[in-house]
């Protein structure tokens, strides 16, 4: 067996030598007696044996299977996000991937809600990278009109505002939690991975950004 793999090399070697292409072997010593290159071959042996607890293929069922497919194709979901250059804004919002977001059931406010996740909305500061608008400032005279001005700063918008703020703090204390929560736009926009804040709550959070959203009388 040895001898097939050299024979192997000995005959790549000699076709890139007909290509002018220079070629040196050497040897390249192990990670023995290196005490943490070591400990990380154990680890990786260990991970690779055990991942995900595969069963015994007696009980490797299709569902197994699909479970198993599932939970790695969502971990390089999720390593190819979190590592990704692109829609960083985005990526403040929801971090995690395979979320199931809840959207309002009005197309318009729908279509705003998604555009605002994606930081790419009819707001001026979203139109100004695109070159649409010559100004990121708000008509209103007191800010940059970005997702920020929008939900928590623009004075058209003092009662729908108000009740925004207020279901936030009810949501916020019905789980139990001291203080006043924090506006934010991860607070009215994504709540989803608030430990904090329970399901329901969520919920009730969303319908009240997306009554604001309404209440604007904007295309986003």
């Amino acid at each position: 067996m040895p001898y097939k793999y050299f024979r192997t090399v000995r005959s790549l070697l000699h076709t890139l030598n007909n290509l002018d292409v220079d070629v040196t072997l050497g040897l390249i010593p192990g990670h023995s007696d290196i005490y943490y290159n070591d400990l990380v071959d154990s680890k990786a042996k260990t991970a690779a044996t055990d991942a995900y607890n595969i069963p015994t293929s007696a009980e490797l069922t299709t569902q197994t299977c699909k479970k198993l497919i599932s939970k790695q194709c969502q971990s390089a979901w999720q390593q190819r996000w979190d590592r990704s250059e692109v829609a960083r804004l985005t990526y403040d919002l929801l971090p995690l991937v395979g979320k199931k977001l809840v959207f309002p059931s009005h197309r318009c406010c729908s279509i705003s809600y998604v555009r605002l996740l994606l930081n790419d909305s009819a707001l001026k500061a979203h139109r100004y990278k695109t070159g649409l608008v010559e100004s990121r400032m708000c008509e209103c005279g007191n800010g940059i009109e970005d997702s920020h001005h929008f939900f928590f700063e623009w004075p058209r918008y003092v009662y729908p505002r108000y009740l925004l703020e207020r279901e936030l703090q009810l949501s916020w204390e019905e789980c139990c939690n001291d203080g006043n929560i924090v506006f934010s736009l991860q607070s009215v926009l994504a709540p989803y991975n608030d430990s904090r804040i329970v399901y329901a709550a969520r919920e009730r959070i969303l319908a009240a950004t997306f009554n604001y959203i309404r209440c604007s009388g904007r295309q986003l």
